[in-house]
């Protein structure tokens, strides 16, 4: 919920540090409304920390926060170079390719060091290639599709990502965020 919510935060920050854009007053009175959503969620979590229908520690999750966030960064810091290169001319999916192959690349040795039941079987390996292939590659060939049509900041609807996933736990487990 950490990197979903925070990623069009940092996305904008990012246009406003480095290409100097404005952020409209709608779009920070989303984002607040994001973060303060996001916030309470993890509120929630740390209030049932310890107890049995917590998942962890306070300061588990606490460190669970400060990753999320560094994930959202990274998240975003890919949707600006991507968009970066599509509007430089680079065709959206010759721009998502690139970044995803590098990526990968940069991965390996994570699969190396972690990888082991990802491979134990025809059926893990099965599953995992078809998570990479059919939502994945799928997914971030319409994401650079948009992309080309509109900024990494604009994409306001991720501010209301939090909320709909967090709605959708409830839905489908029968349980709140704070007890997963």
């Amino acid at each position: 919920m950490v990197s979903i919510g925070s990623a069009p935060l940092a996305s904008a920050l990012i246009e406003r540090i480095v290409e100097r854009r404005r952020l409209s007053r709608r779009w920070m009175a989303g984002a607040a409304l994001d973060q303060a959503g996001t916030v309470l969620l993890c509120a929630a979590e740390a209030a049932q920390a310890g107890s049995a229908t917590g998942t962890g520690s306070a300061g588990q999750t606490v460190t669970g926060m400060g990753l999320g966030l560094v994930a959202g960064a990274t998240y975003a810091v890919y949707a600006w170079a991507a968009h970066r290169l599509i509007t430089r001319g680079v065709a959206s999916r010759a721009a998502m390719g690139a970044v995803f192959g590098l990526g990968g690349l940069m991965l390996v040795p994570v699969l190396l060091a972690t990888g082991a039941p990802l491979l134990a079987s025809w059926t893990n390996a099965g599953v995992g290639l078809h998570m990479a292939l059919v939502p994945m590659f799928t997914g971030y060939v319409l994401f650079g599709f948009g992309l080309s049509r509109m900024g990494p900041q604009k994409r306001t609807l991720e501010l209301i990502s939090t909320v709909t996933s967090g709605t959708g736990v409830n839905v489908c487990t029968s349980r709140p965020v704070a007890e997963r």
